[in-house]
């Protein structure tokens, strides 16, 4: 039996819990405003210091692109495009599949919105192998390869988190000795270029448009399915229950909203986790190596740095 129709108070509708493309508007413009008014800011003061400190580097350009605000800004969008189109096709990638799994609350306060029972609970436990592996007709060949593309990710996380730890004491180390050169000799220190800022405020750039595009992903996915899509709380967002729009069936809204990600639908089999864990890294592996480069980049630039 399909759930009541929403409520209706004095020609209002209820509407339950928190809106999803609310959520995700809110989380946009939260990382925007950090990303305008703490990252960007500091990264100019970074590069007007740079430029205060005197001295230069062998490159013209390059000197240009970490000593001026318009360099600085220019070396910032360029990371901004390294890092955020796989990283916003990931977040979509997942929202796509919360959106097609979203249960039918119409009518009911949070407290009541299903959540998985015992019976569920112990089904998903039976099929582990195949939610972690995959299955189908050649089902030995699915694990084996499920299995070679996990190890590959694990692989890979590993060497990401060894180059990124190995670049921050690296880093630091050289900074440090900088530092206390500088100090002995009563010389003028190398200037902080703005290349780790860059980077990190591109990261936080990337995630600010990734919740925007989801926002607006759901806002046509609510229009052209009559649903409104809800969570219990901004803290939690997943998972995505909906309310159907007044005179929207049971049966059309979650027809509609199965055709948003037909991998996870029941006629076909659901995306093996091996393999979503691979494709996270995969998506994340642009930001970790760009912000690794930065460290060691930074480094590398004051070493070349000439006073005068």
């Amino acid at each position: 039996m399909s759930p009541a129709r929403a409520p209706v108070v004095r020609g209002v509708l209820i509407l339950h819990g928190t809106g999803a493309r609310g959520a995700m508007n809110s989380l946009a413009l939260l990382f925007g405003a950090f990303v305008l008014l703490g990252c960007l800011p500091l990264t100019l003061l970074a590069a007007s210091w740079s430029r205060a400190a005197g001295g230069h580097l062998p490159w013209p350009a390059l000197d240009w692109a970490l000593t001026t605000p318009a360099g600085t800004l220019l070396v910032t969008a360029l990371a901004l495009l390294l890092v955020t189109p796989p990283y916003v096709w990931y977040t979509r990638w997942q929202l796509r599949r919360d959106v097609a799994q979203a249960r039918d609350v119409t009518g009911l306060p949070p407290v009541l919105w299903p959540t998985p029972g015992p019976a569920h609970r112990a089904r998903r436990e039976q099929r582990q192998t195949q939610r972690m592996l995959g299955a189908g007709r050649a089902e030995c060949r699915q694990h084996a390869l499920s299995l070679a593309l996990l190890a590959l990710g694990v692989l890979l996380t590993s060497v990401l988190a060894g180059a990124f730890l190995a670049a921050t004491v690296a880093g630091l180390a050289e900074l440090s000795r900088e530092q206390l050169a500088c100090g002995r000799a009563g010389t003028a220190c190398p200037p902080p270029y703005p290349v780790t800022g860059s980077a990190v405020a591109s990261l936080f750039a990337a995630l600010a448009l990734s919740y925007g595009v989801r926002a607006r992903w759901l806002r046509r996915v609510e229009a052209t399915s009559g649903v409104w899509l809800r969570t219990r709380s901004v803290s939690a967002l997943t998972p995505l229950y909906y309310v159907r729009h007044p005179g929207v069936a049971h049966a059309t809204a979650a027809a509609a909203l199965a055709r948003v990600s037909p991998a996870v639908t029941p006629a076909r089999a659901a995306v093996p986790s091996a393999r979503a864990f691979v494709i996270g890294v995969l998506a994340m592996t642009p930001a970790v190596v760009l912000l690794s480069a930065s460290l060691v980049l930074c480094s590398w630039l004051r070493l070349q740095w000439l006073p005068g």
